[in-house]
């Protein structure tokens, strides 16, 4: 075997970290060098991406590591644009897809392309925080930025072409833009000009697993050999689903649970049912190009906004002790939809959670432990409408789950998804998206013949199973009616 040493560069909407690994016969050796906060900043009244420092944390993170590498590979939160201009240079900073003022393209946008027909051209969800929306509403707001704009890349690519000067688009994150045709794999030309995108705005789009070429100087300047750059996975979520082995249907289910929470499974096509449109599900692609539908949930970001509130009124509790004040606390007679608009934006989520619980009808908790239970058992009951719907939906029953990310580590929470869905949960690793990316760069390399090749090596790696506890049948039927998600 190829001992091929590795840099991953794992950038969520939260924060980011930058990962040294190495493929030994015996498995994975990984070790963090840096881990960062990715905070939004303001610029011109709106919410964006903080890119000069983020782009200074990866070079720093580089610049830490005291072991050499021979390739980097980066993946990132999706549904992010750059533009560039006639010298490469940002016009601007990228708008967060939190930022509400970008709504106001969305009446323009729906009266040259109906959701329906978004839908039918890609086969991809629409959603509001799509590129489309974003470059509507510059049309109208800052139309001398869409003047100068020679290139538009996904923010993965964007990040990449920083390090590398090479631009292309990797087809996983460019799929998170809603305009990628999910039978082909090619962008889609007349999504794109009906609603008034310019193609040659977006460069080639490539597979996972491409060489890029090697670092700039400004992000490596020792002697030697500079370390290549390969194009991975660009979206975290397809990088982390690449721990599933797609090819048993019934064991591909699988939950990516951080800031947003991604739940799919694999599939032999696209799905064509125009009930997913109405349902909130997407046909997606994983890392090797392969179908799959999913959900993107919101996940943590509520009990995320919770803490950081409390934080700010003087109470800096952990994690850890949040979730042991739920646990003492035990179950709660009320639910939230986590889908629900109110909880997309930022600022006063403790006190969200309350108003809704007030609108709907239900008792009111207001003791932090309280809220965090409320969160958790919604989480969970959300969960289970979405398997429920992927099972109806593919014909598919699913035998088990796999759950990644920060998620994993919340043990109320993996017990609560186990109870309220039935299925066996087996929970972690944590850094899936990190371990994704090593694979990829493995294979990019040849340390790998398949990725079955590396999964055998990852199956080591520390998992917890959670079995079925409780009935949460009747809280389920009373969360369909308080949420009113749609059925089938």
């Amino acid at each position: 075997m190829k001992h091929n040493a590795m840099l991953a560069v794992d950038m969520g909407a939260s924060n980011g970290r930058v990962v040294w690994g190495q493929w030994h016969e015996s498995g994975l050796e990984c070790r963090e060098i840096h881990r960062f906060d990715n905070v939004p900043i303001q610029r011109n009244g709106l919410m964006c991406w903080d890119m000069p420092r983020l782009m200074d944390e990866i070079a720093q993170g580089i610049a830490k590591c005291d072991r050499a590498f021979d390739t980097l590979g980066l993946c990132s939160w999706g549904n992010t644009i750059g533009l560039l201009d006639e010298e490469r240079s940002l016009i601007r900073a990228p708008i967060h897809y939190r930022e509400p003022k970008t709504d106001e393209g969305l009446s323009a946008l729906y009266a040259a392309l109906s959701r329906e027909e978004m839908f039918r051209q890609t086969l991809y969800i629409p959603m509001t925080i799509q590129p489309a929306v974003v470059l509507s509403y510059l049309k109208q707001a800052q139309p001398d930025v869409l003047k100068k704009t020679k290139s538009v890349l996904m923010i993965s690519d964007l990040m990449n072409e920083l390090m590398t000067g090479k631009a292309v688009s990797e087809r996983t994150m460019a799929a998170t833009s809603g305009m990628v045709d999910m039978r082909t794999g090619a962008w889609s030309r007349t999504y794109m000009e009906k609603a008034g995108v310019d193609p040659a705005w977006f460069p080639d789009l490539v597979s996972s697993q491409t060489i890029l070429g090697p670092l700039k100087d400004a992000f490596y300047n020792k002697e030697g050999k500079k370390p290549l750059v390969v194009a991975v996975a660009g979206h975290d979520t397809a990088s982390a689903s690449g721990l599933v082995d797609m090819s048993r249907k019934e064991d591909s289910l699988y939950l990516s649970c951080g800031t947003w929470s991604c739940m799919g499974c694999g599939v032999e096509k696209p799905s064509e049912d125009e009930r997913i449109l109405a349902l909130g599900a997407t046909n997606d692609l994983g890392p090797d190009g392969e179908n799959q539908l999913r959900f993107n949930h919101t996940g943590l970001w509520i009990l995320q906004e919770c803490r950081r509130e409390w934080i700010r009124q003087g109470h800096a509790f952990t994690h850890a002790e949040l979730a042991q004040m739920a646990c003492n606390c035990g179950s709660v007679n009320a639910v939230i939809d986590t889908e629900d608009e109110l909880f997309f934006r930022s600022e006063r989520m403790p006190q969200k959670v309350m108003q809704y619980l007030e609108m709907t009808g239900q008792p009111v908790v207001k003791e932090p432990g309280e809220i965090v239970r409320v969160i958790l058992e919604s989480l969970a009951l959300r969960y289970r409408y979405s398997v429920d719907v992927l099972s109806e939906l593919t014909g598919i029953r699913f035998s088990s789950m796999r759950v990644f990310g920060g998620g994993s580590k919340n043990s109320l929470l993996c017990q609560l998804m186990a109870d309220t869905t039935g299925l066996t949960v087996h929970a972690g690793p944590a850094e899936a998206s990190t371990i994704g990316n090593f694979i990829q760069q493995g294979l990019a390399q040849g340390v790998f013949t398949d990725r079955k090749q590396a999964l055998k090596l990852i199956e080591t790696h520390e998992t917890t199973t959670y079995q079925p506890a409780a009935d949460c049948e009747e809280k389920y039927r009373r969360a369909l009616e308080i949420c009113k998600w749609k059925t089938l």
